[in-house]
């Protein structure tokens, strides 16, 4: 008897230990008004929320390591979208990719691989589409790796950027697609 009340015990002190951990890993959910715009999402536990850094309205910090750091920026790029469909996907994948090479041209850089536009569903509220790339940088040993996604969220449409090195994207891709997940607007 007393050994199954100790298994019992032992169990629901694992259990709430998971939900803690689970819970202060999120950080906390912020509010932000971009450009006329609000957007509410969880900063992570060690991420920072910057507004105005480099020009972007709200940058999404990671921790640094080896001079580099995980980085989400948010910029609200259109009013009046509810939804976002492109008629012609293929053109607009085109597009984006010669759009990338010729930036890829001006600083020197490889194209490694591509992420192919897709539809996404980031939660009940925010569906678009995203691409991406994988590159590197004259001079730099690093691998690239950047996601675009456009979000239509309560009336404004966001350009979500994402970027990291190969090796942080093993690390926080799940941390920034809860990020993602996170975000409601009014």
């Amino acid at each position: 008897m007393k050994s199954i009340r100790r298994i019992v015990t032992l169990s629901a002190v694992i259990l709430l230990a998971q939900m803690f951990a689970t819970i202060s890993c999120f950080g906390e959910q912020l509010s932000f008004n971009l450009e006329g715009s609000n957007i509410s999402l969880n900063v992570p536990k060690g991420w920072t929320a910057v507004e105005g850094l480099f020009g972007m309205p709200l940058m999404i910090n990671g921790p640094e390591k080896d001079n580099f750091r995980p980085t989400v920026s948010i910029t609200p790029v259109a009013t009046d979208v509810k939804i976002i469909e492109f008629d012609d996907p293929e053109k607009e994948e085109k597009d984006f990719r010669e759009g990338r090479i010729s930036w890829l041209e001006e600083v020197n850089g490889k194209l490694v691989d591509w992420l192919p536009l897709t539809k996404v569903s980031l939660n009940s509220q925010v569906k678009g589409y995203e691409a991406g790339l994988r590159y590197t940088l004259a001079g730099q040993k690093a691998v690239f790796s950047s996601r675009i996604t456009y979000a239509p969220c309560g009336g404004t449409l966001y350009l979500l950027k994402s970027l990291f090195t190969q090796h942080e994207e093993k690390a926080y891709k799940k941390t920034v697609d809860d990020i993602y997940r996170s975000i409601s607007c009014k």
